[in-house]
This record gives structure tokens, C-alpha cells and sequence, in this order.
């Protein structure tokens, strides 16, 4: 298949598009992305903003309908308009930039913090012409750490790195850290303990 290029000799080819109503995780998306690429091909990060910019590749972000795409799925194509990653919500939406980031960018996070990141430099980052689309197999996908430090910001970014999501209680929510970086990874708040009822992969319980 034909390869697009996002990063090549260390230059960013692309350019990171989102909408001028894009919320809260489809901006962090967007930031992860190209703080990533730039990190990896070792150059500037590629610019974020409202349009794409002249002479680059276009990489858009953006909320579907698509109803082949389940909540928390994404859908990426690429060809040589440009790629476009979408999602039922902003969650989906990072999920599929990791996805690139692991596919196509090699990078592993292993432990959460920057000593766990695995990668090798790559100067040239490419994706290949693709339309597919990527669902949870699984409705519940965390790792719930109850009253056992109020799960640090490494490892709750660490958790959705690894198509996990950020589950919290209402007190561990009104902590200023933890409401940030919930708020940024598509945290959401466990309502309800002590049943077994949740882990039924039923659908809406």
C-alpha cells in the first residue's frame, strides 16, 4: 500500500488538525500525537490547529456517527488527501492516535513514566494507505486502584496508553490532579461497589 509521511529525516511532514469546538481529550489527542512524533523522529513536534497548515499532510481528529464505530472505538483511514482518525467520543479518538503512535511509531509504554517508555528513534514515520476500524472487545478495561494512592498522573495516562480507561470515585475526582488528567483521558467515575454486575459484557448495565 501507498505510505504517507508524517515524519521524514527528523522534519515533520504533517500537519495535526481539530475542530475549533473539539473538546478537552480530543485536544490532549492531538497534543499527544504530536509530541510523540516529534519525540521519536527526534524534530519539531508537528503543529495542532484549526486547519491544516500549507504544504503538509493533513491529520484530522474528529467525532463520527460512523455507525460501524462503537463507543470508545475509532475508525482510522489514510490515503493521500490526508488521514483521519474518528471516534463516537474523545476517548476513541486517543485511543486511535495510540494506536498510530504503537503501529506505526514503534513505541511502547511498558511502566508508567518516562523510564518506561520503549522506543526506537525513527527520523522517517510513514502510515500506510488503510480504512479500518478498531472496538473494544471488552466494556469493562481498567485497573481500579480503590484507596491505594490515589493513582498517581503517570499511571493513569500509562492505563489509556494501553486502551485501558481511568475509572475514579467521586472523592478521588475533586482532587485537582486527578480531575485534570481524568478530564484530559476520558476518565469517568465508578458509581456503585461491591457487585459483580459491571463486569457482565452485556451492553449498558
Amino acid at each position: 500500500a501507498e505510505e504517507f509521511m508524517l515524519m521524514e529525516n527528523g522534519v515533520s511532514k504533517c500537519s495535526i488538525v481539530i475542530g475549533k469546538d473539539a473538546g478537552t481529550v480530543e485536544k490532549n489527542a492531538a497534543s499527544e500525537l504530536a509530541r510523540y512524533l516529534g519525540k521519536i523522529g527526534g524534530g519539531k513536534a508537528p503543529s495542532v490547529g484549526n486547519e491544516a497548515v500549507s504544504e503538509t499532510y493533513p491529520v484530522k481528529l474528529c467525532i463520527t456517527e460512523d455507525k460501524a464505530v462503537a463507543p470508545e472505538g475509532f475508525r482510522i483511514e489514510a490515503n493521500k488527501n490526508g488521514t483521519t482518525v474518528s471516534g463516537k467520543n474523545g476517548l476513541g479518538i486517543l485511543y486511535g492516535v495510540y494506536e498510530i503512535l504503537k503501529r506505526y511509531g514503534g513505541i511502547r509504554w511498558l511502566t508508567p513514566g518516562a523510564d518506561g517508555e520503549y522506543f526506537t528513534a525513527r527520523k522517517t514515520i510513514g502510515i500506510p494507505e488503510q480504512n479500518k476500524v478498531c472496538n473494544p472487545s471488552f466494556k469493562i478495561r481498567t485497573i481500579f486502584f480503590e484507596y491505594g494512592n490515589p493513582k498517581d498522573e503517570e499511571t493513569c495516562k500509562w492505563m489509556v496508553r494501553n486502551n485501558m480507561r481511568i475509572e475514579t470515585f467521586l472523592w478521588m475526582s475533586r482532587i485537582p490532579h486527578m480531575k485534570k488528567v481524568s478530564a484530559e483521558n476520558g476518565g469517568i467515575i465508578r458509581d456503585g461497589l461491591h457487585s459483580f454486575t459491571p463486569l457482565l459484557n452485556t451492553g449498558d448495565v
